[in-house]
């Protein structure tokens, strides 16, 4: 699980990870089709468009969009975040199927 190591957890905090199995082959079609995140000193919002057409919506707020299409088959198998105290975190990094990064960073983020 996510905070299963001593050094991801905080006192208390339950795990936050979920998990699904791939389909058998690498075959199938990711839930996730789009990511739109506003940003600012900090990830405000993040937009999760789905496959069937619907959205699901994190935060608000923010000064510059950017938009991400997954490619065909690709799908979102793990998500990282830079924790801050407020807003959605200085950043969000989502792994996908394909290996590629999409990394949503504000201004106060790490620079890694």
């Amino acid at each position: 699980e996510c905070k299963a190591h001593p050094w991801l957890a905080e006192a208390g905090a339950e795990p936050v990870s979920v998990v699904r199995d791939l389909p058998e082959g690498g075959g199938g079609a990711g839930v996730v089709t789009r990511i739109r995140a506003t940003l600012g000193d900090a990830v405000d919002c993040i937009e999760l468009k789905l496959r069937g057409g619907s959205r699901e919506r994190y935060g608000g707020g923010g000064e510059s969009d950017t938009v991400v299409d997954l490619k065909d088959g690709e799908w979102i198998i793990g998500v990282m975040q830079e924790t801050r105290g407020q807003y959605l975190g200085n950043s969000l990094c989502f792994y996908t199927s394909q290996a590629r990064v999409l990394s949503f960073t504000g201004w106060s983020a790490q620079r890694q």
